[in-house]
């Protein structure tokens, strides 16, 4: 990265005779030599969002374009946590709807989902030290906090059995949009009303299997989308996973069991997915994307995991092409990252933060789609009530007749 402060970005601009960013983007390209994956940071500035959140705007100039985006850091501590924001497994909402609700200071979207379809996320989900649900394959990421407070950049999957007539089975699934084939999945109140027949839909053979307080209520051979008992769930297998259930009859009794199984040090006490990692140990993989610029949401720690950074690089738009995967990976690592991950980008990129003397949150970016993007879950940054206030930020007040006045008149 090459820094050049405002005043300098101002001097440089008036001695080339240009005010047109198009045209100085044009005259920089030829005064500075930078290496395709180099920038110029032209501008940053940072609010305090509370006592331990900060809010970094910044601006690069790279050698093909201008990248704009936003930066939250977060020290995590035993006043300051980061945590889930999500309106339920299956349902979807804005970024800052969803934070608003959870109390959080600040946030940014979470996962990959099934937009077209249930809305569940793609990876896997922890809540409150609870599995939400399982990572589709391939998709373990995440990013979380354990039990200790500290950030982590963990891959997470399932552990789960079904025993019944004194045989045990493997849980391939839990909770999710689409079950594998020969799998048997598991679908608990979390995943509501919305329709289990799309997780099948390319099946030759399934079995739907309804459990009530450890003792099958129904079986079919069907999908019914018959409502998810409170104290039950539903078991799904297809194929190999069908004939395994078709065995079950009403009346038998069931149990089963699952946990997240993590490579995390300690356990996670929430988790969202992503894909994929940026970062391993301060190193980039030599697979990363470089082609494609994107708008993008990203997630990283610190390697003592005491610190927490969250960011969103804007795209599709004049005034900032977005980021290759490689290039949000360097960023990351920039900003003080050791291990970071991709989350979700495109039209749900969304950043929120709580502006300095209000009470709600505001979105910080610009989403490419030109408004918030409904999404299943997000990171949010929580602070307790009744922090005390450490400083002042004096901004002008601008008028109807346009003045800009530190005090009114």
């Amino acid at each position: 990265m090459l820094g050049i402060s405002g005043i300098e970005l101002a001097s440089a601009r008036s001695s080339l005779g240009y005010d047109s960013t198009a045209r100085f983007e044009s005259q920089a390209k030829e005064l500075v030599t930078v290496s395709r994956n180099d920038s110029i940071v032209v501008n940053e500035e940072t609010v305090p969002v509370s006592s331990d959140v900060e809010l970094t705007s910044f601006t690069h100039l790279f050698a093909d374009g201008w990248v704009r985006g936003y930066r939250l850091t977060a020290a995590l501590d035993q006043e300051t946590s980061a945590g889930l924001v999500s309106p339920g497994l299956t349902a979807a909402a804005p970024v800052s709807e969803m934070t608003n609700s959870a109390g959080a200071v600040a946030g940014v979207n979470g996962d990959f989902f099934d937009i077209n379809g249930t809305n569940a996320p793609i990876g896997a989900e922890i809540g409150a030290r609870e599995l939400h649900k399982g990572p589709a394959p391939g998709r373990t990421g995440t990013v979380g906090v354990d039990e200790d407070g500290l950030g982590r950049i963990a891959n997470v999957t399932l552990s789960g059995s079904v025993t019944f007539h004194d045989g045990e089975q493997s849980l391939t699934a839990l909770n999710e949009s689409t079950l594998a084939r020969n799998g048997v999945g598991l679908f608990t109140p979390l995943w509501g009303s919305t329709s289990r027949t799309n997780v099948v839909q390319d099946a030759t053979r399934v079995r739907e299997v309804i459990v009530q307080e450890g003792t099958v209520a129904a079986a079919s051979s069907t999908i019914t989308d018959t409502p998810i008992p409170e104290n039950g769930y539903v078991l799904i297998g297809r194929e190999t996973g069908a004939k395994t259930l078709n065995g079950l009859s009403t009346g038998d009794s069931i149990d089963i069991a699952y946990s997240a199984e993590t490579d995390s040090p300690s356990p996670l006490s929430f988790a969202v997915g992503g894909n994929p990692q940026l970062l391993y140990d301060g190193q980039l993989p030599e697979t990363l994307d470089d082609e494609r610029a994107e708008p993008r949401t990203a997630a990283g720690v610190s390697d003592d995991g005491s610190t927490l950074y969250l960011v969103a690089i804007d795209g599709r738009q004049r005034f900032s092409r977005g980021v290759t995967l490689f290039e949000l990976g360097t960023l990351m690592r920039h900003f003080g990252a050791t291990d970071a991950i991709n989350l979700d980008g495109g039209g749900s990129t969304t950043l929120v933060a709580r502006d300095a003397g209000t009470e709600h949150l505001s979105v910080a970016n610009s989403p490419s789609d030109g408004s918030e993007r409904a999404v299943p879950n997000g990171v949010g940054l929580f602070t307790p009530t009744g922090t005390t206030l450490d400083g002042f930020r004096i901004e002008p007040y601008y008028d109807e007749t346009g003045g800009d006045r530190v005090f009114l008149a």
